[in-house]
């Protein structure tokens, strides 16, 4: 709490010297809310049999403010506070109100500097791959690597022959036994094709190296991650993948995902198949199913999710 105060006041002295030079300056207000219903059913391994509970759940709601101030036609100052915000908890404050990517930079013809807590190059390179991100049903549970860090400098440069690159240097020394990590990533993106090479090294005890590729051909777009992660205390590998593809047909989008990975759960699986109704530009309706499985019978069950998006 005490770095986002400190953050806050540099932002604020930053960008309160455009009102003294004079210079451009912009703010952007956004924000997601994103609220399900949801029935979650899981094995009990007491009574051998799947237990069902019906819930409300808030995924990945946020909102924002974005800075920016031109200086001198040759750089800008740039900054973003952004906080999750949980509609449905009944814990603590830090629960309901959490921070995400907050950070302070400058940027240019060649890219952007950052500092302050952002996700990972490693996370950004997955790119669109994961259809159901935000939710329960999401690639996280059981893969590594998908991760927003603090104390981190970040550099992301801007597009050459559809080419860039993301490189990040991240103080993990508070959360890891692992002092200093670097995280980087190349990828390449044209009207058709998207292809990323990310590594995490030393990032939060884990080596992580992850490979994405994505093509898309009139409304059908299939795409694949592939990844293998290694503890740095234990020197333990394990693979793991997410397969995906989405066809668009009038303002519905059909949505297929299957996830097969051991980085956190053995024999991890989860198999999802959703539909989107764009309602409107601003709202949209989802649904979908998951077949969860894992060695463990006490892992596995299914979900069923309905729930609605709201844009700003």
């Amino acid at each position: 709490m005490q770095k986002t105060i400190y953050l806050i006041l540099i932002s604020f002295s930053i960008f309160s010297s455009s009102f003294i030079l004079g210079n451009d300056f912009t703010t952007a207000y956004y924000g997601k809310f994103d609220i399900s219903a949801q029935n979650n059913g899981q094995h009990d391994p007491l009574v051998q049999q799947t237990s069902r509970t019906a819930y409300i759940q808030s995924n990945g709601s946020r909102v924002g403010l974005k800075l920016n101030q031109k200086h001198i036609d040759m750089f800008s100052f740039l900054g973003q506070l952004e906080y999750a915000v949980d509609f449905n908890s009944n814990q603590s404050n830090d629960i309901y109100f959490s921070n995400r990517n907050t950070y302070i930079g400058i940027a240019n013809s060649w890219g952007e500097v950052l500092i302050g807590r952002h996700d990972t190059p490693l996370k950004l390179a997955q790119g669109g791959i994961d259809l159901f991100s935000d939710s329960d049903s999401q690639m996280w549970p059981l893969q590594r690597g998908e991760n927003r860090v603090s104390d981190t400098l970040l550099f992301r440069s801007t597009e050459f022959n559809n080419f860039s690159l993301d490189m990040s240097f991240v103080d993990n020394s508070n959360q890891a036994a692992n002092k200093f990590g670097v995280s980087f990533a190349l990828k390449y993106q044209d009207s058709n094709s998207y292809m990323a090479l990310a590594i995490d090294k030393d990032i939060l005890d884990y080596n992580v190296v992850r490979w994405v590729g994505s093509y898309s051909h009139q409304k059908l777009t299939v795409s694949a991650l592939l990844q293998q992660s290694t503890s740095t205390k234990t020197n333990k590998s394990e693979r793991g993948y997410t397969l995906s593809a989405s066809y668009q047909y009038s303002q519905y989008v059909l949505k297929m995902q299957y996830t097969h990975s051991d980085e956190i759960i053995n024999g991890g699986k989860y198999m999802t198949v959703g539909i989107d109704w764009q309602l409107s530009d601003d709202i949209l309706l989802y649904t979908f199913y998951t077949d969860r499985g894992a060695n463990r019978k006490e892992e596995q069950g299914d979900l069923i999710s309905l729930g609605m998006k709201y844009k700003f």
